[in-house]
């Protein structure tokens, strides 16, 4: 085959319309082929195999579609949920996918919350078994703002020298919010958007119990939450 008929990360990237990150994950799960070449294993694609991946795609692979889409396109979501059960749910479901991508994942709950959303993994997403053990991390609120930014910074920080090449975290916000006034919660999650966010490969799930907030309270969690409505409601609400 000749190099003329091969596209780098770059041009196939904006053949499929979707991020290098995202190209690079996928590739590293084994979800699309890629030629590596020279010396430093540059990866390479055939058009042939973007057409048959995008074809396999029932919605189009556009990052909106899926959870981890990579960097600011996957982003800043808002979940949703009435009970516990709910919470464990969307924690899992955004983790189960989160794992098939090949992303490094972080889990910021209590550990009786923690303890369920691997119960919940292990019990209905194979993929999961044989990588919680060792891929996903967790820890609760550690009590302020700075402090729980300079945590986070540190385990990505720790995640990429390990050579991950995306992140994705689930954060209960209600816990949080039991160690913050709301105004300190609403700053603590404007503060992660600007430090973390948009700094790291990184989308994020916070999730919201609907018992415990208010509906101003809400709104104006929603209004830092943009990527949320790139998605459907089914997805982010139990």
């Amino acid at each position: 085959m000749h190099d003329d008929e091969l596209l780098d990360i770059r041009q196939a990237a904006d053949f499929l319309k979707v991020s290098e990150t995202s190209l690079r994950r996928w590739t590293n799960s084994g979800r699309l082929s890629c030629l590596r070449v020279g010396r430093r294993r540059e990866r390479r694609f055939r058009r042939a195999d973007l057409l048959a991946f995008a074809e396999q795609q029932p919605a189009g692979i556009g990052e909106a579609t899926s959870w981890a889409g990579g960097g600011r396109s996957g982003g800043h979501l808002l979940g949703v949920h009435a009970n516990d059960e709910g919470r464990t749910d969307l924690a899992a479901s955004f983790l189960a996918e989160a794992f098939r991508d090949g992303c490094a994942t972080c889990l910021v709950m209590s550990p009786e919350a923690h303890d369920a959303v691997r119960r919940r993994l292990e019990d209905r997403y194979p993929i999961a078994k044989s990588r919680i053990a060792s891929e996903l991390s967790g820890f609760e609120f550690v009590g302020s703002v700075d402090g729980q930014l300079d945590a986070l910074e540190a385990r990505f920080e720790q995640a990429l020298r390990r050579g991950a090449e995306s992140l994705c975290v689930v954060s209960d916000a209600t816990a949080v919010k039991t160690a913050l006034t709301i105004d300190d919660m609403i700053d603590y999650e404007a503060c992660y958007d600007t430090r973390i966010a948009r700094r790291y490969s990184v989308v994020t799930l916070c999730l919201y119990d609907i018992r415990a907030i208010t509906t101003t309270d809400l709104l104006s969690a929603l209004k830092l939450h943009p990527d949320t409505f790139r998605h459907s409601t089914d997805r982010l609400f139990a």
